[in-house]
Parts: C-alpha cells; structure tokens; sequence
C-alpha cells in the first residue's frame, strides 16, 4: 500500500541571506515562492542546479537542505555546508527520506542501510529504513530512531545519545512518537511481530502489518491482526474493530478519532476492494472508483484527504477530499515523500509529478504553472503561509 554558484568578492562574508530576500508576491497572499537558484548562489553553493534531486526546508524557511546527485556520486548540503558526500545510490536520487527538523538540523539516508543527523552518522547498515519515511522523531531536542534492537535517542545540541529501549530480538521494525510516549513494532523471530509502549510489550497477538500502527495523543495503541480472511484492529489489548480482508494503515483525526483502511486483495488488480472506515463504523467510505492509496492521509479536524489511485489506471492518482475525487491526475510515481497537508484555509496542498514535471497543487488543480519550470517543495510556514520553491 502506498508516498530537493559562486560569489567572487575580494572579501567572502559566509552570511546566511534571510530567505525572506527571495520572496516573490503572487495572486495569493497566503502562498510566497522562492527560487531555488538564488539560494544557492546565496549559499556559494557550487554544485550543478541539474543535479538538484532534493530539497528541504524549515518552516521558517531561514535552514535549508540539498541533495545533488549526478548518477555516479552524492553531495548533501546544510545550509552552505557540506554534510556528506560519497557514491550515488537509489536513495539519493529519488531523495529518499530527506527532511529537517523544525530547528534546522537535516535527516537523511543517503544509501537506505545508513541515518545521519547533519554530518553525524548515526546508523549504519540497517534494514528498517525503507519500511517509511517517517521511521524517526525529532520532539524537545532529541532525535529518535531505530539501531538493530535497540531505540537511541540523541541530542544534536550536546552530541549525546543514549539507548531508550534494548530487547533481545531480531530488529526493531518501525516506531511513533507522540507526547510523551514511544511505541514501535518488533520482529520477534522469523515472520513473528510484537507491539511496544514505553519498553513493554502491550500484546502477546499475532501481529500483522507491523509497519502500520497508530500511538495516538492520549497514548492508546492501534494495531492489526489477521485470521482466516479477516482482520482486527486492537486498541491496546482489546479488540476495537473487525473486517475482511487486510489492514492497511490507522490514522488519528485533530478529534481524537480513528480512521482506517484496508483491502481486499485479488489476482486481478481491477478488482481489488479498497474500504476506509470511521471510528467503529463498518460503511466504507471510499467509492468503487478507488483502487489504491498513499499510505498517509491527513485531517483538517474531521475532514479526511488524501492521494488515491483512479481503479482501472496504472498510475493516475487523485486528491480525495470531501469523500470524493478531485482536481486532475497526477502520477505517484516518482514519489514526493514530504505528503500533502491542510492550509489554515481549508485547501489541500501538496506537490506533484504530472508526468513530465514537479508542479505545486491546490486542491487537486496545478498552480502557478508558469512561475516554475520545476517546484522542489510545497511546504506549510510557521506563520500559516504556504512557501512554494523551486525554479
């Protein structure tokens, strides 16, 4: 299931322009571009602009993070900075799990076996980072994440980690951080999983789809389990919902509520049934039309959105939004890894290939075509504006 130069001076001053500098006004007064190559040439960034493969950003927008890939080697920069640099690999080209923390410090898997804070490496060879991009939390100054067994927590400010949580079994597969609680799912041995809170096991269940669980606000865990065609959803140790087929993800609302998705699976992909429920409720909410979607769905209160496959199509996806498609067809693949998210105005932003370029997009329809010939994020600003960059 499924989810980016240089100044010659006789004195060279390393000051950080605000990115405020770059601002450019549009129609919208909630939405401010910037371009990208000013940045760099800001920067004294001298890498190729057509080597750009990734760029993040803060929401203040005052850090931001490039990734330049060429097809033979990999360069990362922080700012003007460079973080890393070493051989290319499929993680780097697409930019896979490339993003910054609210202050300013930069994530990044530059081979998928490998995690690094800034130019700290923190994880080698693992096998958990593909399973999401989100397998990590940065809350309070501490980063948090898997190493094999063991969930570490570490301090960029101090340069000091620390092992939360050790067990003895075989990885630690995937975690979520809310508040002040940690859960995470464990391979226990060969094709047997467990869920965790805190560094305790909340359930001796045959887990199933260890990757997709849900730590709510409150700290209650949601997870699925499979038998004889159907599934379960547990809340903590007791049964919350039942259904056929199999679990695909849980999501909390700004409520409190859960949603949910799963599918029954089918040797012919047309015919392959995707259902999303409320809370309890046992009424689909997807119509026949959607054959598959983003792993991640987001919420403006109560109101669910997220980016669905038209049914009968390879790779035209949708925004479903007010329980409906809308907009116009994009592709998922390749894949914006940053998501889409809800302006303060209702509208869903997000940014998408169309099959020949990134485009920014509001509500499902394409916008500012012509500012950009490629838009490298779409990104919420701490002042509730919507910051689009590219060039």
């Amino acid at each position: 299931m499924n989810f980016q130069r240089t100044v010659v001076a006789s004195l060279l001053v390393w000051t950080l322009i605000p990115v405020s500098t770059f601002a450019r006004e549009t129609r919208n007064p909630q939405i401010v571009t910037f371009d990208v190559n000013e940045l760099l040439f800001s920067l004294q960034i001298k890498e190729p602009s057509a080597n750009l493969v990734g760029f993040t950003a803060t929401p203040t927008g005052d850090h931001h993070g490039f990734l330049f890939d060429n097809g033979q080697s990999t360069a990362i920069y922080r700012d003007g900075e460079k973080v890393y640099s070493g051989m290319s690999s499929k993680c780097s080209q697409q930019a896979y799990f490339f993003w910054m923390t609210d202050d300013g410090h930069l994530v990044y898997t530059p081979n998928c076996t490998s995690l690094y804070l800034d130019d700290t490496l923190l994880v080698n060879n693992s096998t958990v980072l593909e399973m999401g991009v989100t397998n990590a939390a940065y809350e309070k100054g501490v980063f948090y994440y898997i190493n094999g067994s063991s969930i570490e927590g570490y301090k960029p400010s101090t340069k000091k980690r620390d092992v939360l949580y050790k067990h003895n079994v075989v990885r630690i597969l995937y975690l979520r951080k809310n508040g002040e609680h940690i859960a995470y799912a464990t391979e226990e041995s060969f094709e047997k999983y467990a869920i965790y809170r805190d560094g305790k096991k909340l359930a001796d269940q045959k887990i199933d789809n260890p990757t997709n669980f849900l730590l709510t606000k409150e700290g209650d865990v949601y997870y699925f389990t499979y038998n004889d065609d159907k599934y379960s959803i547990y809340k903590d140790k007791r049964k919350f919902f039942t259904g056929k087929g199999i679990g695909a993800s849980i999501f909390e609302d700004d409520n409190g509520v859960v949603w949910h998705a799963s599918y029954i699976n089918n040797t012919d992909p047309n015919k392959i049934i995707i259902s999303f429920y409320k809370a309890q409720n046992k009424k689909n909410l997807f119509p026949s039309t959607v054959g598959n979607l983003e792993g991640a769905i987001i919420f403006k209160n109560s109101q669910p959105a997220v980016r669905v496959l038209k049914k009968g199509t390879k790779n035209d996806f949708y925004l479903f939004k007010n329980l409906k498609m809308i907009g116009k067809a994009f592709k998922f693949f390749p894949v914006d890894y940053n998501g889409p998210f809800f302006a303060s105005n209702g509208k869903v932003y997000m940014r998408n290939y169309d099959g020949t370029r990134w485009q920014a997009y509001e509500d499902g329809q394409p916008i500012l075509q012509n500012a950009f010939s490629q838009v490298w994020l779409v990104k919420k600003q701490a002042d509730d504006s919507i910051a689009i960059y590219g060039y």
